[in-house]
């Protein structure tokens, strides 16, 4: 702040600034885009993802692992 005379630049000025120019950094340095969505269009029937796992949960107040 006293090297470029900030007095009055706020924290949350600082946070929206970097959170803008944080993505065009990582850009410039070849990283590529922090997140990206590929959208996936599917006819019904065509095709179907299912994931595999267990979890234990409370059934009528008994542990159940499902």
């Amino acid at each position: 702040m006293d090297e470029h005379g900030a007095d009055d630049t706020s924290y949350p000025m600082v946070r929206s600034y970097v959170k803008d120019r944080r993505p065009q950094v990582r850009r410039e340095a070849g990283l590529g885009p922090q997140a990206m969505f590929i959208p996936q269009t599917h006819l019904p029937g065509e095709e179907a993802e299912v994931d595999f796992g267990e979890v234990h949960i409370m059934l009528a107040g008994e542990p159940t692992r499902v």
